[in-house]
């Protein structure tokens, strides 16, 4: 399809994100087996890309009191899907599917992160104050396999500034 992001993986070029998502939970053992639950990780799934809108649109303007904003709409992620996701961890359960993490935790952990990386850990704990299932969540996740070395090592050699990753994804585009 001539897009990016494209994901190599099992001889295979694996582009559009929730497919691609869907087949590395699979192979990793983050996809449900149970119908249902498959129904409620896909579904926070896609809850993730509406909430992330914002944040996926901030290196193309950096305006963050703009972002914020967006954030903090009734339809954004604080005024919307925070509260849901904190309703479905205050059933008591360790992840969003119980006992076992899925692709939903990890996509939930994404967002947060984002909005930690675009505002810092102290403005994340603060915008986050009135969801604390959430906050323990996002730590929960941070603390799976080798996440919380990916996010301080790993990104920082991986990914570009913002202006740098703008200009890149322009030109690959032909913006």
């Amino acid at each position: 399809y001539d897009q990016v992001p494209l994901v190599e993986a099992d001889g295979l070029n694996l582009v559009q994100g929730t497919p691609t998502a869907v087949y590395l939970a699979q192979g990793c053992g983050l996809w449900p087996e149970m119908p249902k639950e498959q129904y409620i990780c896909g579904h926070i799934l896609a809850a993730t890309q509406d909430a992330r809108g914002p944040l996926v649109s901030f290196p193309f303007h950096l305006d963050e009191q703009r972002c914020l904003e967006e954030l903090q709409s009734p339809k954004g992620l604080l005024g919307r899907f925070a509260p849901r996701w904190e309703a479905l961890l205050g059933e008591g359960k360790p992840y969003f599917l119980g006992a076992t993490p899925s692709l939903a935790d990890c996509a939930v952990y994404e967002v947060l992160d984002f909005v930690r990386h675009v505002y810092g850990e102290e403005r994340l704990k603060a915008l986050f104050g009135a969801f604390p299932l959430l906050l323990a969540h996002h730590d929960r996740v941070l603390g799976l396999g080798h996440m919380r070395e990916w996010r301080d090592v790993g990104r920082k050699e991986a990914f570009l500034d913002w202006p740098e990753y703008a200009a890149s994804v322009r030109a690959t585009l032909g913006f």
